[in-house]
């Protein structure tokens, strides 16, 4: 009786013990699913994502960013997005975004930016912090939409950097003549 009582014990035991087991393995399945979907989104997402450490180097970038700057992958891993500055976008919104973002907030603005190519391009991005399970920021992803000039007052500032850029060229081919 006592050798039937055991074996009923243990295999209660092992019965839970492999339910739970059988529980663990379903949700890590559901969690890689979610990975792999997450993944696909952003990677096959045709706006730019760029995901970056808190030292602003750059960890990841989809495909749209190769597609829209010209730089891969490999280029810019490891990198600060300054390689993307053209010079043309005021030092007061750096600033703002900076502020934003060294406080955990949310920061959305326009960038004059430069591709690989050196064609100037204008940028609506979005950066977000990107919060751990005790939140504290980890790192910051940066969502980058549409390409151009988002209103009236923009695009006058625009052609007038460019305007600038331009006649900065026309001077300089002219004093070396």
């Amino acid at each position: 009786d006592a050798l039937l009582g055991l074996a009923i014990i243990l295999a209660i035991y092992f019965f839970f013990l492999f339910r739970r087991l059988t529980r663990r393995l379903e949700k890590s399945r559901q969690q890689e699913d979610q990975l792999r979907t997450l993944y696909a989104a952003i990677d096959q997402s045709p706006a730019s994502v760029v995901i970056a450490g808190l030292d602003a180097n750059i960890r990841y970038v989809n495909p749209s960013f190769t597609e829209i700057t010209g730089y891969a992958l490999h280029e810019v891993m490891g990198h600060n997005p300054s390689v993307l500055h053209s010079g043309l976008t005021s030092p007061d919104v750096y600033n703002e975004m900076w502020q934003k973002l060294t406080h955990g907030e949310s920061w959305s603005g326009e960038f004059i930016n430069r591709r690989k190519n050196g064609e100037i391009y204008w940028e609506q991005a979005h950066i977000s912090p990107v919060f751990s399970d005790d939140g504290e920021v980890t790192q910051r992803v940066d969502h980058q939409g549409g390409t151009g000039p988002q209103n009236d007052e923009t695009h006058d500032g625009f052609d007038r950097a460019l305007d600038a850029l331009g006649h900065r060229f026309l001077l300089g081919n002219q004093a070396d003549k």
